[in-house]
């Protein structure tokens, strides 16, 4: 009977389904089915089958199993649902339970698509090495160096041409970054969640994990951008392996207010003011994010912007008895409307103990006062300050490091008036505020900036210094924005955001003034530390015309021309001249030659000691010269599969000198000029590989020698014009580019490098027949291989 009542339905089935017409679109219909997950059958030809695989659907759906689908496929679904509904009603299938099943689902896709998720993965193979290709010694004695040990270990990459041998560091000098036989592996996962709290709040969340698998220098400098918690050069304690969040923020969309925990990029504050720590690390991003906690918002639709911070520093200065932390609390408020935009830029920077012990001590920011033209800084204390102004020896307000009772502004000198590496300094506050302003009619911009600073090396002390800095300007664009010139003035002065923040140092433990980031050509910064404010757009001591204009003369090339014309705000005669004993007895203890603290001028150093008479008065004061010029040319070459692109950066630095060298004229002339070239030629094979061909050419040449380490031979010879520097690096490379697959990048670079030392070997350093006698020439080869994956999803 059962069979009998099969065949009969069978029958009965086959006959409708020849009965019934073809319903069009149907085909389509099945295939959607399919595509979606919702489906198996083989085939399905009639509407008949169509509405069997949308019941056999609809079983799916109410278990549970069918597949998470859009908002347009569930609109789909329904439309399926009201075309086939007769025949789901014949079958017995109950369509408004399958269309409740489907509201459900709709109702469970817009929550789930309330969170989004996406990341990215970065991995990076870095492999290098260096050899020593000229002389194998520097001289002669206990202190002269190998240079066949020096060439591929970190202290060849650590040299400093103004220390007594006069050697120039092993380098890539088309970026100032260190070489060293070894290799690196770095990877970082990131992975960034978006969730709408409700529809005006949005919430992210960034985490990461970050290894480093190799040395940790090449790690560092070379390898792909660590999170910040896990950089080397800043926040990081554990550098090699490390997790955890890198970002947390919620915002309300309607009026843009965010709160940001972790890293951000500040909003609206002028880079004048702060811009944020120079990436030590090869490539982008050139400023590192800050890290901390940030509030920003905007009102009337964007026309009030606003924002503040606080955010830890990067400083590695390994301090004394106990380093300190140092930290900025900042704050911007924005107005713009369609053609004026004024922006105020508040900060405070200051280092703090954290916690830690002995505390908030003085003079533990090390390795920045050196001896006069060897390192970076001459401070000393100024009359006022000195020991027997304050109690004299033994008393505690010149009690030295380590100690909170010392009441000078570099207090790291016990008991006496010596300036150099001794007289450390700390713990160090600075105060800036500036303003921004644009005025941005058709074609053009007018824009003007005035910040000023107060610092004071030593929060202990009443010491204290000011600096300003201004800039006048304007950009206008013509012959519809194919020509585009900028021409102003900028002034910065010498005492304008002198804190001193220093580079971490990857080698926890060693080399403790590790110079990884050396500024070429434009030398805009000392080579380990880094400031608050924008130096290379505003160097310090430094004011004169920039000149930029770029002409797009073809739609696929353009050239860019850069001239600056400048000069020394103050010249670099010491502000501070004291003979021991002329102020009175013990006042000071003894000489004292160099700048009140808060100087700094990065290429023109402090006058020598030779270059002044018995009772310190100068001889001569000349102001040091700045020129710079620039080119870059692109040009894509439209329709074959050829581009072409080159550069030129030029920095000549000059200042004269009427003394002979006995005098130190030798150490007072500055005659230098630093030039980096590069032309490139790519190949694009088809959309996704290109193949690049090129070559960079680095050259320092010229007389400078601010540490006087070549007197004794300008004195021998009579002569203050010789060639201290005369270095020439060839860097040919070839690097390829891929775009395996969407989201899916790869990309290797491989390049030579020749390095060779044209200055006379007959040139030393230091006295006749000692450890700098043979310094030159220092030539050296080597090679890099670079490849970096990236994915995205």
């Amino acid at each position: 009977m059962i069979c009998l009542r099969g065949m009969i339905l069978a029958l009965g089935l086959c006959g409708l389904a020849v009965a019934a017409p073809l319903f069009p679109g149907h085909d389509d219909a099945y295939r959607w089915l399919r595509e979606m997950g919702l489906s198996d059958a083989a085939r399905a030809s009639t509407r008949w089958e169509v509405a069997l695989q949308l019941a056999r659907a609809q079983e799916r759906i109410q278990a549970g199993l069918a597949p998470l689908l859009s908002q347009a496929e569930l609109q789909q679904l329904q439309t399926l649902l009201v075309a086939y509904r007769e025949e789901l009603a014949e079958l017995g299938v109950r369509v408004d339970q399958v269309e409740n099943r489907v509201a459900n689902l709709d109702e469970r896709v817009e929550e789930l698509g309330r969170i989004r998720f996406s990341g990215q993965f970065r991995s990076s193979f870095v492999s290098m090495g260096v050899h020593n290709n000229g002389q194998e010694r520097s001289g002669f004695g206990a202190g002269a160096l190998n240079y066949g040990d020096l060439v591929g270990a970190l202290e060849g990459a650590n040299l400093s041409p103004l220390n007594p041998i006069g050697t120039q560091p092993v380098l890539d000098y088309s970026n100032g970054r260190p070489l060293l036989n070894g290799s690196g592996f770095t990877n970082v996962l990131s992975l960034n969640v978006e969730a709408d709290l409700s529809d005006e709040l949005l919430a992210e969340l960034r985490i990461y994990a970050y290894s480093s698998q190799g040395n940790p220098l090449v790690d560092a400098v070379w390898g792909v951008q660590q999170p910040i918690p896990a950089n080397p050069f800043g926040l990081a304690n554990a550098p090699f392996t490390s997790m955890g969040l890198d970002r947390l923020a919620v915002t309300h969309t309607p009026t843009a207010t965010s709160l940001v925990v972790g890293s951000f990029v500040p909003r609206f504050m002028s880079p004048q003011v702060y811009m944020g720590t120079v990436n030590p690390r090869v490539g982008n991003p050139r400023i590192l994010e800050s890290y901390g906690l940030q509030i920003s918002g905007e009102l009337e639709n964007g026309r009030w912007g606003w924002e503040g911070f606080g955010t830890r520093l990067y400083d590695g200065n390994p301090g004394i008895t106990a380093p300190y932390r140092s930290y900025a609390l900042g704050g911007a408020l924005n107005y713009h409307n369609a053609e004026w935009t004024g922006t105020l830029s508040f900060l405070r920077a200051f280092d703090d103990s954290a916690g830690q012990l002995p505390g908030l001590t003085t003079g533990q920011i090390t390795n920045a006062n050196q001896l006069a033209g060897l390192g970076t800084l001459n401070w000393v204390n100024p009359p006022g300050f000195l020991v027997n102004q304050l109690g004299g020896v033994g008393q505690p307000l010149v009690a030295g490091t380590g100690l909170t009772t010392d009441a000078r502004p570099l207090g790291g000198f016990p008991s006496s008036d010596l300036g150099g590496p001794r007289a450390s300094f700390g713990p160090q506050a600075v105060t800036m505020g500036g303003i921004h302003l644009e005025y941005a009619p058709k074609g053009y911009l007018f824009q003007a900036d005035y910040s000023a600073s107060s610092y004071r090396p030593s929060r202990n002390s009443g010491y204290s210094t000011a600096g300003t800095l201004w800039r006048l300007g304007g950009s206008a664009d013509w012959f519809e924005d194919k020509l585009h010139v900028e021409l102003d003035y900028r002034h910065t002065d010498a005492r304008y955001d002198p804190m001193i923040l220093q580079f971490g140092n990857p080698f926890q433990g060693t080399v403790p003034s590790l110079r990884v980031y050396h500024r070429f050509p434009d030398a805009d910064q000392f080579w380990l530390y880094w400031s608050l404010h924008n130096t290379d757009s505003f160097p310090h001591n430094r004011q004169g015309l920039w000149l930029t204009t770029r002409v797009q003369y073809d739609p696929d090339g353009a050239v860019t021309l850069n001239y600056r014309n400048l000069s020394q705000v103050s010249t670099s005669l010491q502000d501070v001249r004291v003979r021991g004993g002329s102020l009175g007895p013990g006042l000071p203890t003894n000489d004292v030659l160099g700048f009140s603290p808060g100087f700094i001028d990065v290429v023109f150093r402090e006058f020598s000691p030779l270059s002044f008479d018995a009772n310190y008065n100068p001889l001569e004061n000349p102001r040091g010269q700045v020129a710079s010029a620039g080119i870059k040319v692109s040009q894509v070459f439209t329709g074959t599969p050829w581009k072409v692109s080159g550069s030129y950066d030029s920095w000549t630095f000059r200042r004269s000198t009427s003394l002979p060298a006995n005098l130190g004229g030798s150490q007072n002339r500055v005659d230098l000029t630093q030039a980096l070239a590069n032309l490139e030629v790519g190949y694009k094979f088809n959309e996704d590989f290109l193949l690049s061909l090129g070559v960079n050419r680095a050259t320092s040449q010229g007389h400078y020698d601010p540490g006087g380490v070549y007197n004794l031979y300008a004195i021998a010879n009579n002569d203050v014009g010789f060639r201290t520097r005369d270095l020439v690096q060839t860097m040919p490379y070839l690097k390829a580019d891929w775009n395996v697959s969407s989201g899916v990048r790869f990309n290797s670079e491989l390049m030579f490098y020749q390095t060779r030392d044209h200055v006379p070997s007959q040139i030393q350093a230091g006295a006749y027949g000692g450890p700098g006698a043979t310094t030159h020439p220092f030539n050296w080869n080597g090679y890099r291989l670079s490849t970096a994956l990236e994915v995205d999803f």
